[in-house]
């Protein structure tokens, strides 16, 4: 297991071949590396709802499915937290060159 994704082999009785089966998708950018979905995705809607690890643990033991890590989880909230400043910091320097470039091509107040 890979936090809430796991990889599922089959194998070939004959000739030995294995097969790799993974469970969820592997996304990724440039700012985050290539992660698991189902760990962004859960680690994402617990930071959204300003809930942690805890929180993901209960709701998921109630459903009868395994939770990832502590370790896991904490990783995964530092990556979203790097790609989340980023994305900002990226966004407000589009507005900051757009804004600036708007008033400077406006005639002065007299």
């Amino acid at each position: 297991r890979n936090g809430l994704a796991s990889v599922l082999s089959a194998s070939c009785s004959e000739c030995r071949m294995q097969i790799a089966f993974p469970t969820f998708s592997r996304v990724g950018g440039q700012a985050c590396g290539t992660r698991w979905e189902c760990n962004l995705t859960a680690v994402w809607g617990q930071m959204t709802t300003g809930g942690g690890h805890s929180s993901l643990t209960d709701s998921l033991s109630v459903l009868g499915v395994p939770t990832m890590g502590k370790k896991a989880f904490v990783a995964t909230e530092k990556i979203l937290g790097r790609c989340w400043k980023e994305t900002m910091e990226q966004s407000m320097l589009k507005v900051a060159v757009f804004s600036n470039s708007h008033w400077l091509s406006l005639p002065p107040l007299e």
